[in-house]
């Protein structure tokens, strides 16, 4: 006898769903098990690369930020 989940939990908000749910309605995440064509989607392609970009430009924005002030405090 095989169990079935009656409900799932939204691996970013932490909402209680139905199990037959693709998305959750209170965040937008895509939920594991959602069918055999549950690729990546254009929103989540682009949600990537935001935190990609976040975690590589800010860095070297501060590194630049600081960079500037030293060499204006060393004139």
């Amino acid at each position: 006898m095989t169990h079935t989940p009656m409900h799932q939990w939204c691996p970013k908000c932490g909402a209680m769903l139905p199990a037959h749910l693709e998305e959750c309605p209170r965040c937008g995440t895509r939920l594991k098990g959602a069918g055999a064509d549950a690729g990546y989607t254009a929103k989540d392609i682009a949600q990537i690369t935001s935190v990609i970009l976040a975690f590589a430009i800010v860095p070297l924005c501060v590194i630049l930020i600081v960079s500037i002030v030293c060499v204006s405090i060393a004139r």
